[in-house]
């Protein structure tokens, strides 16, 4: 799965995590704040509803809903 992003200015340090159905991380993966887009490997997930949080200098700024189907 891939993310485009924008980093606000004072952007230190961010993640990004995947949280399966029962609020368990399954994935975190540091962002790059220099960057614009993230690519992260969701093939060992299987198939279902996860939700992805965005972590921006140890706060959570977004959080949305993502469908893993093979």
């Amino acid at each position: 799965v891939s993310f485009d992003y924008d980093m606000p200015f004072n952007a230190q340090t961010a993640s990004v995590a995947i949280y399966n159905m029962m609020g368990q991380e399954v994935i975190r993966q540091d962002v790059n704040v220099d960057g614009s887009r993230l690519d992260i490997n969701v093939s060992d997930l299987t198939d279902g509803i996860y939700f992805y949080s965005l972590i921006v200098n140890n706060q959570v700024v977004k959080t949305n809903k993502l469908v893993v189907s093979k």
